[in-house]
């Protein structure tokens, strides 16, 4: 029997008197690349940001077969969710670095007031996290010589990959990503195609928002709809992006047949 990296049981989001998610239950199992789908307002982002801990839900959420439901955003972090944001919430003034270095952090060799006492540990320290970014984002296929340069500076295909590298720099065991092909061309497209299935197969489980279902198709084990607040259905793309129901709630006939 597999074993589950990711499940939700029941899970309700209410703003006031809308419900945006309602009684959502998905089992991710280890090792899969998972997408959710659906129409615009249907509840995927409010997932993934009720699985992170951003938004107060009631229902279960478990990692790892650990109930993290009470956790903070940064307990879950540190557990092994990672996250990515579909429009990445980044100051002007940032660069590569400083960005990767936040998600760095969570995997921090040494304390950080013994760094901060120690200048010349605080420097092997920045050394280390300095080649080890560098070695995310060329495992990525970005640029090291990059790892300088103002975020804000770079196209938004690229700006989404320097996301990823932030998440996956933490080494989490389940990662979230939320329209990552948004910005993208399809060169940029193809390779996050490429990388996303060199991460899974190194043992990390992926969970997509996506609304280009040929990317979905064409990356993705397993899939989930949402309509609604409600989960309509899933199972692989194939059997998922053929029903009907799917049809007529979010794709149209001419998806279908481009996917």
């Amino acid at each position: 029997m597999t074993a589950v990296a990711l499940e939700t049981d029941g899970l309700t989001v209410r703003f006031g008197g809308v419900h945006a998610l309602e009684g959502v239950s998905v089992s991710v199992p280890q090792g899969a690349i998972y997408g959710l789908v659906g129409p615009n307002g249907s509840g995927k982002t409010t997932l993934l940001n009720a699985v992170s801990g951003f938004v107060p839900a009631t229902g279960q959420v478990l990692l790892l077969g650990h109930s993290i439901s009470r956790w903070a955003p940064s307990r879950r972090a540190a557990h092994g969710l990672g996250r990515t944001f579909q429009t990445p919430k980044i100051s002007r003034n940032l660069s590569v670095w400083e960005l990767l270095r936040i998600g760095d952090h969570l995997r921090r060799e040494q304390p950080w007031w013994k760094v901060a006492l120690t200048p010349w540990l605080a420097h092997q320290e920045e050394l280390r996290m300095r080649a080890r970014g560098a070695a995310v984002l060329e495992s990525l296929g970005v640029s090291p010589a990059l790892i300088d340069a103002r975020v804000l500076s770079l196209a938004q295909g690229v700006i989404k990959m320097i996301d990823v590298a932030r998440a996956v720099i933490a080494e989490p065991r389940v990662l979230l990503l939320d329209e990552p092909t948004a910005g993208m061309n399809e060169v940029e497209i193809q390779n996050l195609r490429a990388r996303l299935k060199q991460l899974n197969d190194s043992g990390l489980t992926i969970v997509i928002v996506e609304h280009n279902i040929r990317f979905l198709v064409g990356v993705c084990t397993e899939v989930s709809v949402l309509n609604l607040g409600r989960k309509l259905c899933d199972g692989t793309p194939d059997e998922v992006f053929r029903r009907q129901d799917v049809v007529d709630a979010y794709l149209g006939e001419e998806e279908v047949a481009r996917a």
